[in-house]
């Protein structure tokens, strides 16, 4: 059986990993692929409110990781929006961490 060809999401990947590297600034986690972005952002923002961050901390990291992980990015309004719609919930604050 022949072997099929890597999808372009794939290479485009290993080319962005290897422009990190040579340029010495790899960037943590991986790229969220066209489709998973929402849901991706959504799961992080989450996390962060659940920790007691607010709004403006929750839309500062979104928009810093959708520029640099999402291909390609969402409209910054729509970043935001995931973080208004997160911030809706009650965070679960430091008792639960401790």
């Amino acid at each position: 059986m022949p072997i099929a060809n890597a999808p372009g999401w794939f290479l485009r990947l290993l080319r962005d990993a290897q422009k990190s590297r040579a340029n010495g600034s790899a960037t943590i986690g991986v790229a969220i692929p066209e489709g998973r972005r929402n849901d991706t952002l959504t799961s992080l923002a989450g996390t962060m409110r659940r920790r007691g961050m607010g709004f403006e901390e929750i839309e500062a990291a979104l928009l810093v990781t959708n520029n640099k992980r999402c291909d390609p990015p969402l409209a910054e309004d729509e970043v935001r929006k995931i973080a208004l719609s997160v911030c809706r919930y009650k965070p679960v604050g430091e008792a639960a961490f401790r």
